[in-house]
């Protein structure tokens, strides 16, 4: 059997959108590697399908070219390089492999059929499936689950987002009004997933309603994705957790105000997007030019209402 060698060394959300890649080369009969960063390792670590699983402790050049020593030892077939600069370019060539491909983002696609096409132009019989899945061990899954209510609908809000962007993380005002919502319409249980500082800025939340349960900070990102399995819906803007929760087979709503949802959406038959309308959207860039560099909230996310929101919870949870 041939073996291929991924490369994807970050961030969460793009190594989850990957796994499309890596089930269609399985089933072509490619033996899987995987060259990924420490964190988003962990999501593949029970992953049957990847053969090996390689991280990257860092970025400087005599760490990667140590890293590419000792994959060339593997004699990989083919190298499917899906980080893009110029560090994973030489690494990939110094790996020594038969074939290697690069690969160009493009905004014609998904992120996921991106990915995908720069297998395809080396393997050309591949099949992509309509839906991405993570691999979470079902003890994981029913130890998180326990921590849940088991006879209230679960809906858990992923609050945070990169400060490096500012079109992406909805106001904790409007996460206020949409628990509020829930809450008065439904026998709902609501949990908050995410990191430490996530953590801090839904303590707001908790004063409000006592009720909902903060996991942000408490769990590790295999942990986080078990929790996201759990969920009847998740809610978030676009970043890791959201990715990760469409892979786990939950539905998802992803906000989205200044990336695209044709290029980031969450992926799959069963998940939805809500997008801004303003006229300025989507622009696709880190920093909002009608606001100052310190505001972490843009018009645009701002522009998508607590009501829009609850009104396709409503929707999905009445189906």
């Amino acid at each position: 059997m041939k073996k291929v060698l991924v490369i994807r060394t970050g961030a969460i959300g793009d190594v989850v959108e990957t796994t499309g890649l890596v089930r269609a080369l399985k089933n072509s009969g490619w033996i899987v590697d995987y060259l990924a960063g420490e964190t988003p390792a962990q999501l593949l670590q029970n992953d049957d399908d990847i053969n090996k699983i390689f991280i990257l402790s860092g970025k400087n050049y005599s760490t990667i070219i140590k890293t590419a020593f000792m994959l060339s030892k593997e004699k990989y077939d083919l190298i499917l390089n899906l980080q893009p600069s110029i560090r994973m370019r030489i690494l990939a060539m110094l790996t020594g492999g038969k074939k290697i491909v690069n690969y160009k983002k493009s905004y014609k696609y998904h992120a996921v059929e991106n990915f995908f096409e720069t297998g395809k132009r080396a393997v050309p019989e591949l099949v992509l499936d309509k839906n991405i899945h993570l691999c979470i061990p079902n003890n994981l899954k029913e130890k998180m689950q326990s921590q849940l209510s088991t006879n209230k609908t679960k809906i858990c809000f992923n609050m945070g987002a990169s400060k490096a962007r500012q079109g992406r993380k909805w106001c904790l005002e409007y996460w206020i009004k949409l628990a509020k919502l829930i809450l008065e319409n439904y026998d709902a249980q609501i949990f908050v997933v995410g990191d430490k500082e996530d953590k801090e800025n839904a303590q707001e939340l908790i004063d409000k309603f006592p009720q909902i349960k903060i996991f942000a900070g408490e769990t590790s990102i295999l942990e986080t994705a078990a929790l996201l399995a759990n969920a009847d819906i998740v809610i978030s803007g676009d970043t890791g957790p959201l990715h990760i929760a469409t892979a786990t087979g939950t539905t998802c709503i992803g906000l989205y105000g200044s990336c695209p949802v044709t290029r980031s959406g969450p992926y799959g038959e069963k998940h939805f997007a809500i997008a801004s309308d303003l006229s300025c959207t989507p622009c696709d860039k880190k920093v909002c030019k009608y606001i100052n560099s310190d505001i972490d909230n843009a018009p645009c996310m701002q522009d998508i209402s607590p009501e829009k929101v609850f009104n396709l919870v409503d929707t999905i949870l009445k189906k």
